[in-house]
């Protein structure tokens, strides 16, 4: 776990924050984006993931892929290994055709679980970082 240890303002538009962990130092820069980001994703994500459960228990396939679109965007941006991108994509292919639909809840699994856990760390260090800033 990545302990914040202080922010100060490097430029306008980015601070620094200054990270200890297991006797290393990071340094990481923050831009304003990065927390909106962050803030967007954890307001969307539950129910992006909420949508794609019903959806495939309701087995309907349009929301199915809609909804497995708009997680898509959200992987790279948050840094979520490209296999959690790649079964997503898979799951917004499967379902559009509508083929390999017994893949499907497998898949969903996976995703979900990688988003909750995602969800969970972004929140504890978004939480620090907000501490660290008063």
């Amino acid at each position: 776990m990545l302990l914040p240890v202080a922010i100060d303002t490097v430029r306008n538009d980015e601070e620094f924050l200054v990270l200890f962990s297991e006797r290393i130092l990071y340094f990481i820069f923050i831009k304003p984006m990065d927390f909106q980001s962050i803030v967007v994703y954890l307001e969307q994500t539950p129910n992006i993931i909420t949508a794609i459960k019903e959806s495939l228990r309701d087995k309907n396939w349009y929301m199915l892929q809609a909804a497995a679109h708009k997680l898509i965007s959200s992987f790279s941006i948050i840094g979520i290994h490209k296999k959690y991108e790649d079964m997503t994509q898979k799951i917004q292919e499967y379902a559009s055709a509508e083929k390999h639909l017994d893949e499907l809840p497998e898949l969903v699994l996976q995703v979900e679980a990688v988003c909750t856990e995602a969800c969970k760390e972004f929140k504890v260090e978004f939480n620090d970082i907000k501490k660290c800033k008063m």
